[in-house]
Formats: C-alpha cells, structure tokens, sequence
C-alpha cells in the first residue's frame, strides 16, 4: 500500500444514527458524548425545584430510590434486607427511611409503605 492509497478513501465524515430516540441525552449517548440540551437542562431544573417546593410541604412525590425503598418496605423487609437488596449499607437504609418519614409526614414505616407511588 502506497502513502496515496492510504488518503484515497477516508472514512466517512458523517456517522447516521438509528433514530427516533427519546430524549437528547440518548441522542447524545448514541455519539459518545455526555451532554445535556438546554431544553432538557431546563425541564431537569423545573422538576428539581418543585421536588423540593413539595418536599417543604410534605406534599413531594418519592424519588426513584425511595420508590424503590418503599416497595420492598411493602413487601416487609427488613432495614437490612433492604440495604442488601439496594446495594447500599444498612446505615443508609435507616437514614432513607427517617427522612421519607419526616418528608412523607407519617409517623412509622408501614404508614410510609402506603405513601401513594406515581
């Protein structure tokens, strides 16, 4: 192979991507970059802000982990079983539940398993 042969067919400068994808976050993944629109950065600082509005009025909704925390609560874990089945220790277990019992407002754990999930 001559030094010409090797710049006669250069790759290809653009890449097609297999689409419809949901959000920019895997559209951006599907290039090998992390980067976020503003659009998206946007929606993300809105729900982070009422979150925490609602988390103020223990009106919030659970996050993904405490949704997570409250479904094996339902089925009667135990504080250990839980941070075994999560992958977390059992100190951060108890502390998860304490503050879900202070932002739910409920007074023990198998009240907070009744907490409504969306």
């Amino acid at each position: 192979m001559t030094r010409h042969d090797q710049f006669a067919h250069p790759a290809p400068a653009v890449v097609l991507i297999p689409k419809p994808f949901a959000n920019c976050t895997q559209t951006f993944g599907a290039i090998g970059q992390e980067r976020v629109c503003q659009a998206c950065k946007a929606k993300h600082a809105a729900a982070k802000h009422a979150r925490r509005h609602a988390k103020r009025n223990g009106t919030g909704l659970p996050a993904p982990r405490e949704i997570q925390i409250i479904t094996l609560l339902r089925l009667g874990m135990r504080n250990k079983q839980i941070a075994a089945e999560v992958g977390i220790s059992e100190g951060t277990a108890k502390v998860y539940i304490s503050r879900m019992l202070r932002k739910f407002k409920v007074e023990d754990r198998h009240a907070l398993g009744r907490v409504p999930i969306v």
